[in-house]
């Protein structure tokens, strides 16, 4: 079976990973060959180098957004039908639209694609509402007449609900990781920062106005000097959030690798407004690391059913919030439980294998 992963770019953030993750698992264990498309020029933290060190074949179309309006569709269908892919399976809006509109032109490969988030909340766009709302629309009709789509969560499925879209589920998943640490190199990185002998709390992030970056500051700015924070990852409100931060409050900016930011880490939050299943809680609470996070949905999937649904949260209550770090970051007994429940979620529910054992089975059913 020939499988093309069909991409805008392979920016390094969570469809990206969520999508390399599950095209290792299938290339190791299942009879497939994989390759990567992407539409445009690769930005600063492409994940490039990890698809080909992976021996991943990446073929791009290297146009911009303007150009592949009008170019990609001839361009990419003629690369699937000459490299006689059986299965295109897109991720995010760009490459679904750009999938659909050559359905026809390449008969035939099997249409697979990914829905990573409500198209309402992955519409929000810098142009504005008017084309915000187009793009939703466009998304949900794409979405609506595709041939074999499914969610990465539950609470996206559910979410597509309310435009009539009725679609299966799964799960996003990752590579369980090793508990192995280098004590040294963690107390060395903890000197570095400035913040050795303390309790650490970790945010992994984009910094946009959706992920509700401000309300986790407010609290740690009432907390003090003494209970760091920090918060990896770029975006759009970064100066504004830089600005309003007491010194307790480090941003590091993109990290390529954030296991060893994990290993120091003892609790992680997430005060999003929207989510699809997201990555970076998985591969905290795998690192052992206590999540506290919004009481969205997706937070809720992961998870329901544990002693982690008491440390969920309002999203814009900074009190509620306020009080359960507090108590974590001063609690003595019973932190270390906390961490192994945190990682037997993730080994019991999102591993890889069990990802890609529902996406090859998807590929074999595909109509």
């Amino acid at each position: 079976m020939k499988i093309a992963f069909l991409f805008s770019t392979l920016e390094g953030y969570g469809l990206v990973k969520i999508a390399f993750t599950l095209i290792k698992e299938l290339k190791h264990n299942y009879p497939v060959e994989i390759h990567a498309i992407t539409l445009s020029k690769e930005p600063e933290n492409s994940m490039i180098d990890a698809f080909k060190q992976e021996n991943i074949p990446v073929h791009s179309l290297n146009m911009s957004r303007i150009k592949g309006m009008f170019c990609a569709q001839k361009a990419l269908a003629r690369l699937v039908n000459k490299e006689q892919f059986n299965i295109l399976h897109s991720h995010g809006f760009r490459a679904n639209l750009i999938h659909h509109q050559i359905k026809k032109l390449i008969p035939k490969t099997k249409e697979v694609m990914t829905v990573h988030l409500d198209p309402k909340d992955d519409a929000k766009h810098p142009l504005g509402p008017l084309f915000s709302l187009w793009r939703t629309n466009k998304h949900t009709n794409i979405i609506r007449e595709a041939d074999n789509i499914v969610a990465c969560s539950k609470s996206v499925s559910k979410s597509l609900e309310k435009y009539n879209i009725h679609i299966s589920a799964i799960q996003n998943g990752i590579e369980i990781p090793s508990l192995q640490r280098n004590k040294t190199m963690s107390d060395l990185l903890k000197k570095d920062l400035g913040i050795s002998g303390k309790t650490v709390s970790i945010v992994i992030s984009g910094l946009h106005p959706r992920k509700n970056i401000k309300t986790i500051i407010e609290v740690y700015n009432k907390l003090g000097n003494s209970y760091p924070l920090l918060i990896i990852g770029e975006g759009s409100v970064k100066k504004e959030l830089e600005e309003s931060a007491n010194s307790n409050i480090l941003f590091l900016g993109f990290k390529k690798n954030i296991i060893p930011y994990l290993q120091i880490a003892d609790l992680y939050i997430s005060a999003s407004y929207s989510e699809g299943l997201p990555l970076s809680v998985l591969e905290a609470m795998s690192n052992q690391v206590i999540p506290i996070l919004s009481s969205i949905d997706p937070h809720k999937e992961i998870v329901q059913n544990s002693c982690f649904e008491n440390y969920l949260f309002d999203c814009d209550d900074t009190g509620a919030l306020y009080k359960i770090c507090n108590s974590l970051l001063n609690q003595k007994d019973g932190i270390e439980e906390l961490k192994v429940a945190a990682r037997e979620i993730i080994i019991n529910h999102f591993s890889a294998q069990r990802m890609a054992k529902d996406y090859y089975q998807l590929y074999l059913s595909c109509k």
